[in-house]
């Protein structure tokens, strides 16, 4: 994996894997469909034009939505919005800016959103559960996954605390095994390894497997 940057989400081998777990299948039902092509938009596997065009053609179901949400959709479609930039401060401290894309929040925030979601994060976790069984560095695994279980708590999706911790004892095993360019994986665990402790569920948080 090459060394460009710091952050969990710095270089082309963990961004190339998030196309892997995005592509969620466009139900007929509208509430499907806008989560399904919002999370695409969400992560950067499409622009806003994309997006526009796949809103426009539900646009007379899309106008009786709840003002907020309908609202956004407006703006996404009149490019009064941008395709990038959602990303909290402190989730960038840790991702970096790659794959920043526009995050639809009022849709996030609906219970049933969190249903829909509720397979992928559970696919990104089991992921992680095997690949901090192994015995690679982080030179060889790129932990996409890490990134992808931070991001979705935006949806109220929390890994069960049992699973952070062992993910996080996990991370400093791999760090133990990764001996070369100590300089930059030092910087990279510095900034990554925060993120165990923001893995903590809220109170009324929805769990993510």
């Amino acid at each position: 994996m090459a060394n460009t940057g710091t952050g969990l989400w710095d270089n082309e081998a963990s961004v190339d894997k998030i196309g892997r777990f995005t592509k969620i299948p466009a139900k007929p039902e509208l509430h499907d469909y806008l989560v399904s092509h919002s999370v695409l938009l969400w992560f950067g596997e499409v622009d806003g034009t994309t997006f526009a065009r796949a809103i426009d053609r539900r646009s007379k179901e899309v106008s009786k939505l709840p003002k907020p949400l309908f609202n956004i959709f407006v703006d996404i479609a009149s490019k009064k919005v941008t395709s990038r930039g959602s990303r909290t401060a402190e989730h960038i401290k840790i991702l970096g800016t790659n794959r920043d894309g526009y995050r639809v929040q009022p849709l996030l925030d609906m219970p049933e959103t969190a249903k829909l979601l509720g397979p992928m994060a559970e696919l990104v976790a089991s992921k992680l559960d095997k690949t901090f069984k192994s015995k690679k560095t982080f030179a060889e695994e790129p932990l996409t996954e890490l990134g992808l279980v931070l991001e979705l708590t935006n949806a109220h999706l929390y890994p069960d605390p049992e699973r952070v911790a062992a993910w996080e004892k996990g991370f400093m095993e791999m760090s133990a095994r990764t001996t070369e360019d100590r300089e930059h994986w030092d910087a990279y665990v510095a900034r990554v390894k925060p993120m165990f402790a923001m893995l903590s569920a809220p109170a009324n948080a929805r769990k993510a497997g």
